[in-house]
């Protein structure tokens, strides 16, 4: 452990935990990665407006960890600062506008929303992430996405300013939003509509019941590998399967036998394991249909 890390973060005043040497295997959907040399967990998205000006002067590097989907952590683990928002919660609703806080998960949202009858969230139902996450990587399922849903977001930029996004006077794409790398995301406001709460849970229901038809919930995974090619009528999952993708293995990492775009820890898989089953699906189906993916996971830097 590099002793200054500590060291510095045990300056710091916050009402949250300061923990060190804390395994990513525990903090990722993946169920993969060595030891974060220090987690911070604030009580306030708040805080954070003294901490990350504190991390850029000490040039101690630092990343958001939500629930760790979509995420791949390294074996060797993360020198530096892992900020952890699983107590910065609070949400409330005004009427058909919720305003929540990053932390919190998303399926907890869906459900409170679906409670008072307020549509919109439902097609995010079952993906393992929080609030934060989600409007990071525009989430979405079944055509639609988060960003239909926003009017703003307040984050801290890579300087450590707070900032407001409002979502009309941004330019958010398929899983791309426009926030610079190490912006971290603090709050946002949603706009919902009034529906049926049958419809509602219906629809929640249905999208549970495809995801586990998908095999999303039998293995640790990192969700989608990659995302679906623009302007094709085919999934990055159909060109994995069209390839004979499906079921291929390195080491403990496999390509799902039920999703050509899912690679599944079957129980001992290595970063190093899942990053280079990666590389072989992206070579083989440029080789194989002239198609360049792009990954959907991210690695942890």
């Amino acid at each position: 452990m590099s002793i200054n890390v500590r060291e510095s973060l045990q300056k710091i005043n916050i009402r949250g935990e300061i923990l060190f040497d804390q395994p990513l295997s525990g903090r990722t959907t993946l169920h993969i990665g060595g030891p974060a040399e220090a987690v911070v967990v604030p009580d306030t998205p708040l805080e954070l407006l003294s901490l990350i000006p504190h991390l850029i002067r000490e040039e101690i590097n630092y990343t958001v960890l939500g629930f760790g989907s979509n995420v791949l952590a390294p074996d060797e683990g993360y020198q530096g600062c892992i900020i952890d928002l699983n107590r910065c919660t609070r949400f409330s609703f005004r009427g058909r506008y919720l305003f929540s806080e990053a932390g919190i998960r998303l399926e907890y949202l869906i459900q409170s929303a679906a409670e008072l009858e307020l549509s919109g969230l439902e097609h995010l139902t079952g993906i393992p992430g929080s609030l934060g996450g989600a409007v990071a990587s525009n989430a979405g399922s079944f055509g639609r996405d988060i960003a239909s849903l926003l009017e703003w977001v307040d984050f801290i930029d890579p300087s450590g300013k707070l900032r407001r996004l409002h979502a009309s006077d941004a330019s958010f794409s398929y899983r791309s939003a426009p926030f610079a790398a190490r912006s971290i995301i603090l709050e946002a406001g949603l706009r919902l509509q009034v529906g049926r709460s049958t419809e509602i849970l219906s629809s929640m229901e249905r999208a549970r019941s495809e995801r586990r038809r998908r095999g999303y919930y039998r293995h640790p995974s990192a969700g989608s590998v990659f995302k679906n090619p623009l302007g094709l009528e085919i999934t990055a999952g159909e060109l994995s399967e069209q390839v004979g993708l499906k079921g291929k293995s390195i080491g403990g990492a496999q390509v799902s036998p039920e999703h050509g775009n899912i690679i599944i820890n079957t129980g001992n898989a290595t970063s190093s394991d899942v990053r280079q089953l990666i590389q072989l699906m992206h070579r083989r189906i440029e080789e194989e249909t002239g198609i360049h993916l792009e990954e959907e996971i991210r690695p942890l830097e």
